[in-house]
């Protein structure tokens, strides 16, 4: 896909939500973002994650819940598995849309 204007080509919330909660608030929040840009769902409890690929100019919302100070570290392996492709997994500029 490709952008115009800065926009992103395509929103993904990848999340990992063993009761439902932060499932719930990647979805507000990445739904929020895409406007009119397609938005992929990636539920990270899922074991194999292969297949997820994403372009450059796409735009990730990963929400995990915290315990105890601490990320659950099945969470972490998903991540780290998620970023395993051509393009890895990396913080990048925030994109805001124009009001």
């Amino acid at each position: 896909m490709t952008t115009t204007a800065n926009k992103p080509a395509a929103i993904a919330a990848a999340y990992f939500s063993p009761t439902g909660g932060t499932r719930k608030a990647a979805l507000m929040l990445a739904e929020a973002l895409a406007g009119i840009v397609p938005l992929t769902e990636i539920d990270l409890s899922v074991p194999d994650l292969k297949g997820q690929t994403f372009a450059k100019a796409d735009v990730i919302v990963v929400a995990v819940p915290v315990f105890g100070g601490r990320v659950p570290a099945f969470a972490l392996k998903q991540l780290a598995a998620a970023g395993t492709g051509s393009q890895s997994c990396r913080p990048g500029r925030l994109w805001q849309p124009r009001l």
